[in-house]
């Protein structure tokens, strides 16, 4: 099955910013953030919109 839109955003995030920070960052266990990303688990939409928020900040502490 193709992933859905939310497991493309948070694939796309760990792999620019790395599972650690974005799992910190959701406040849940890299376990957790695994199995959204597997989509053996589904992200729920609340979790959607503090990553846009989390996504902001991380991309405005990189260097240009």
């Amino acid at each position: 099955m193709p992933p859905t839109d939310k497991q493309r955003i948070l694939k796309d995030a760990t792999a620019l910013f790395g599972r650690k920070a974005i799992a910190d960052g959701l406040n849940v266990s890299e376990a957790m953030l695994d199995s959204w990303n597997s989509g053996d688990g589904t992200i729920p939409d609340g979790l959607l919109l503090r990553l846009a928020d989390l996504l902001v900040k991380l991309a405005a502490k990189r260097p240009a």
